[in-house]
């Protein structure tokens, strides 16, 4: 059932309003009735999804403190100004499908059900998206799926504004899927504590970095690139931090990827899994404890420039029910692994080896007397791994005369010039390109005001930027 107007209004003796709409059913926010938004800004809550119809330019709600419901923005093409500047709790924000989108401002927000990114694209290089939201310290489910976003950071315009700020502020989440950004470079969440569910990322031009500096549990990691044919080879995965998985610990074919990092993680509930990652070569699990099922495989398949694996030990390993190695690498063999055999019911490694003949056994479920160290020393022919980022002032500065080309190296703040799989709707940026846009603030346009019949370009709310005007004009 949809409506268009709220037919719940509660006021009180003085005039304010309390509260309107209805839980589980939907207002039309429609660009024909353009007192709509004049008509429930009185509010302090709002119940119910609002979906709001292509054609706004300007959308203002500056009163009501609480959305219970989802507000979905579809195909808001000509949007430039976004603000609900005293929201503090939000059911959800779904973006979908804008070639190009202006300034979103959310400054209170707290905590959100569901937050997704979908589609999000410019027009042209002068067009962006401007997220700011620095108090979001909670997300049920974040979704980022086919966007031109860049990364979660902040990111500051040529002329010293705050053009978006990312989700640098986000510390707890039920689920994250960050899938089929082809601009997305870095990932860094500077702040992120705890993932309840799935931390889900994949066929992001491939993974260069991510930064997990402050992540300490996470119900899942599932890290996986299907295109093995892109991205650099010097890429780190980082938890330096991590210390419990509830299930599967999983990295699938990435190509770009030198060494996963997590050395004070001490148990997976799930397994491990290490597959198909052709030029990595260091794995830091220096002090896992308990896992499940141990599977590490690969080949660099010839090329020259990948080694293979050679950093790879368990030493700290006091339970593990399957064991399976199998690797043709530069420095790794079975010797290193193979007192594993004592504390594992299914045992198997093979390294490409001569003799070594696909080593299996069956522990005896007794743990070994010593244990060989693990050391990170180079090998012959190797450089050092590049430190990660694990603080937005260790990112590169902001250009705005960088340019985006498929093939051209990944920034990993931003891409261009200016502003510039599925998910679970159950309980439940980015860096990008920065543009011509003024800096947030608590002062919106004047009005509410819906676009004119046939309009497909606006003049800006802030005439000041010249920059820009030819893009509404």
């Amino acid at each position: 059932m949809k409506w268009a107007a709220p037919t719940l209004v509660l006021s009180f003796a003085g005039g304010a309003l309390a509260q309107c709409g209805v839980d589980g059913e939907t207002i039309e926010v429609n660009y024909d009735s353009p007192t709509i938004l004049e008509d429930i800004n009185p509010c302090d809550i709002i119940y119910g999804d609002l979906h709001v119809a292509p054609g706004w330019v300007y959308f203002d709600l500056p009163h009501p403190v609480e959305f219970t419901g989802t507000i979905i923005l579809d195909r808001n093409e000509i949007l430039k100004w976004f603000n609900v500047d005293s929201a503090e709790k939000m059911g959800g924000l779904r973006i979908l499908s804008p070639p190009w989108i202006g300034q979103m401002n959310l400054p209170k927000l707290t905590e959100i059900g569901l937050l997704e990114w979908r589609n999000i694209t410019w027009a042209d290089q002068d067009d962006g998206f401007s997220w700011l939201a620095n108090e979001l310290v909670h997300i049920s489910n974040l979704v980022v799926e086919e966007t031109f976003l860049s990364g979660f950071t902040k990111v500051i315009s040529p002329y010293g504004w705050e053009w978006y700020n990312g989700l640098e502020a986000l510390q707890t989440a039920d689920e994250i899927r960050v899938v089929n950004n082809p601009r997305m470079g870095h990932i860094l969440f500077p702040s992120l504590k705890s993932v309840s569910g799935t931390l889900n990322l994949g066929n992001n031009r491939g993974h260069p970095a991510m930064s997990f500096p402050a992540l300490e549990s996470v119900g899942a990691v599932d890290i996986f690139d299907k295109d093995i044919t892109r991205g650099i080879h010097s890429g780190v995965l980082d938890f330096p931090v991590l210390t419990h998985v509830s299930g599967d610990f999983k990295f699938t074919g990435l190509y770009g990827t030198k060494s996963i990092v997590a050395p004070g993680l001490t148990d997976v509930e799930g397994g491990v899994y290490i597959t198909g990652n052709k030029f990595l070569e260091e794995v830091d699990l220096s002090n896992l404890k308990s896992t499940s099922e141990i599977v590490v495989e690969g080949t660099p398949g010839g090329d020259p420039n990948a080694r293979g694996i050679s950093h790879l030990n368990f030493p700290s390993l006091e339970r593990v029910d399957k064991f399976r190695i199998s690797l043709d690498s530069y420095g790794f063999t079975c010797n290193q692994v193979e007192w594993i055999k004592d504390i594992a019911n299914d045992y198997y490694c093979f390294d490409g080896r001569s003799g070594n003949g696909g080593a299996t056994g069956t522990g005896t479920g007794t743990v070994p007397g010593t244990k060989p160290p693990v050391t990170y020393s180079s090998q012959p022919g190797y450089t050092s791994f590049p430190p990660v980022p694990t603080t937005t002032s260790d990112l590169p500065a902001f250009s705005s005369s960088s340019s985006f080309s498929p093939s051209s190296p990944l920034a990993t703040v931003t891409t261009t010039k200016g502003p510039g799989g599925h998910p679970t709707v159950t309980p439940v940026p980015t860096t990008t390109e920065s543009g011509d846009v003024p800096p947030a603030s608590s002062s919106a346009p004047a009005t509410s005001t819906p676009a004119t019949a046939g309009a497909s370009r606006m003049n800006s709310p802030f005439g000041f930027i010249f920059s820009i005007v030819k893009r509404w004009i």
